[in-house]
């Protein structure tokens, strides 16, 4: 039984944490890591206080704050100075965990000489497609209706997503592979010449739970690649087994395991040594899911929009 009042709070404490960002820009705060560090706070406080009963609370995916051409989920390196630019574009993104309820949210902030743009044209644009998503998404839907109204009217209006953006089913509170919405499909192969990113249709069922993706650009009739410049910052344990060997790699679980459910930002150039080794081994084994980060490799501003939807039998929410 979906329970849709979690949601709904969920959504005010995550349009609260877009607000306080912007209220920091337009108080001049420009330092990225305080930026992140004090929405992140704010957040978390925000759940502990709406959510006070329950146990299981917090952020299933931290505060992330990607800059122009950066795709999303980029943590910036604590020791290094990073200051946001007076024509930036910031994509805000993050998910809230309270027990089996896992709400995406992301936003796009658009800066003209320091000023907030709330009528870029981009902008506008993301909020009329989600319209149109709302309209169309019900019960019995099939994934390629919608794929095909969302890059249809991405291509009338001369915007393209980006390669494999991925809309994901939140079940018994996780991202599903078996339910992936994918935008601008490009088959990948790995080493052993094997498909890793399969394309199959499906139809939306009562009381089912999505993350909906849109992250687009402007179409300029290029072939944009996107690119993993960087190790990524955000991680998380799954349900997967294997008998570590290494030392590094069990004193790596104790402290980062501990029946933690939800991403953690790790960056490679301020890890101890058995931190790197103990990252390494559970990467390759399949034992810890990875966030990457993405540059578009012609350096055009990627706008971000990320929703929650809810289909149940009377009604469509849209979050």
């Amino acid at each position: 039984m979906i329970e849709l009042n979690i949601y709904k709070e969920c959504y005010k404490i995550s349009m609260s944490g877009f607000s306080f960002l912007k209220l920091k820009l337009n108080e001049s705060v420009y330092d990225v890591q305080e930026l992140q560090k004090l929405t992140n706070q704010f957040i978390i406080n925000e759940i502990s206080n709406v959510f006070e009963k329950y146990e299981k609370k917090g952020l299933f995916i931290p505060v992330n704050l990607s800059l122009n051409n950066c795709v999303s989920n980029y943590i910036y390196e604590p020791t290094l100075k990073n200051t946001i630019d007076k024509n930036d574009v910031i994509k805000l993104d993050f998910s809230i965990m309270v027990d089996d309820v896992i709400f995406g949210f992301g936003e796009t902030i658009v800066l003209n000489e320091y000023k907030i743009d709330d009528n870029d044209i981009t902008l506008k644009f993301l909020k009329k497609l989600k319209s149109k998503i709302v309209k169309k998404l019900n019960i019995g839907t099939e994934y390629n209706d919608i794929i095909g109204e969302i890059e249809a009217y991405c291509d009338d209006n001369k915007y393209i997503p980006i390669e494999n953006c991925m809309t994901r089913r939140i079940v018994d509170g996780d991202f599903d592979d078996d339910k992936i919405m994918i935008l601008n499909y490009k088959m990948y192969y790995n080493d052993e010449d094997e498909c890793e990113l399969n394309k199959i249709n499906f139809e939306f069922e009562n009381d089912e739970v999505y993350h909906m993706n849109l992250c687009i650009v402007k179409d300029k009739d290029i072939e944009y690649k996107y690119k993993e410049l960087h190790d990524a910052h955000l991680y998380k344990f799954n349900d997967n087994f294997y008998n570590v060997k290494l030392k590094s790699t069990k004193k790596f679980l104790s402290l980062y395991k501990q029946n933690n459910t939800s991403y953690f930002s790790l960056h490679k150039d301020s890890m101890k040594a058995f931190e790197k080794v103990g990252l390494q081994e559970c990467i390759k084994n399949d034992l810890i899911d990875v966030l990457p980060v993405l540059y578009n490799s012609h350096h055009e501003n990627v706008f971000l929009l990320k929703f929650t939807i809810v289909i149940t039998n009377n009604k469509t929410y849209i979050f």
